[in-house]
C-alpha cells in the first residue's frame, strides 16, 4: 500500500503543469543596445524570473535574475544597469525562465514574423471603367 501511495505522489508531482510559454522579444535599439520584453503572467509573480544571455560564440551564458516580479509587461534594456559589460551582438540567444522552467527564447537580429488572419471582406461595386455602347434598333 505504501508503494502505491509513493507511486501516486510521484505521478501527481509529474503532472503539475509547467508555466505557460511566454512570447519573449529581443530587438536592437541601436547598434550598441537592445531591448528585451515579455509579459509576466499573474500566476508567476512569486518566485525567481531569470533572463539568460548566450553570447554568440560563447558556451556559458550570462544571467540576470529577479525575485517576485509584478505581473504585466517587463522591459530590459541591454546594456543597462544590470549588464554594463554586455554589448548585444547579432545572433545572441536570450532565454527567459521562471524558476527552473524555460518559458521563452529569442535571438537578436532574427526576424520575427507575425501572422494576422483578417476576415474576408467583400465589396460589390460597379467597375470603374464602364464602356457604354449605343443601342441601335432596326
Amino acid at each position: 500500500m505504501t508503494h502505491l501511495l509513493s507511486i501516486l505522489a510521484l505521478a501527481l508531482s509529474l503532472l503539475q503543469s509547467a508555466p505557460p510559454p511566454v512570447l519573449l522579444s529581443a530587438t536592437f535599439d541601436s547598434s550598441t543596445s537592445a531591448v528585451v520584453a515579455w509579459e509576466q503572467p499573474a500566476e508567476m509573480t512569486h518566485g525567481i524570473t531569470c533572463l539568460r544571455i548566450y553570447h554568440a560564440g560563447y558556451e556559458w551564458p550570462a544571467g540576470i535574475c529577479w525575485r517576485d516580479l509584478e505581473a504585466g509587461p517587463q522591459v530590459v534594456r541591454l546594456p543597462g544597469i544590470y549588464s554594463d559589460a554586455y554589448k548585444p551582438q547579432f545572433g545572441d540567444r536570450l532565454v527567459l525562465a521562471f524558476g527552473m522552467d524555460d518559458v521563452g527564447s529569442a535571438v537578436l537580429g532574427e526576424a520575427v514574423v507575425y501572422r494576422t488572419y483578417l476576415p474576408l471582406v467583400g465589396k460589390h461595386s460597379a467597375p470603374l471603367n464602364v464602356v457604354r455602347l449605343p443601342l441601335v434598333r432596326a
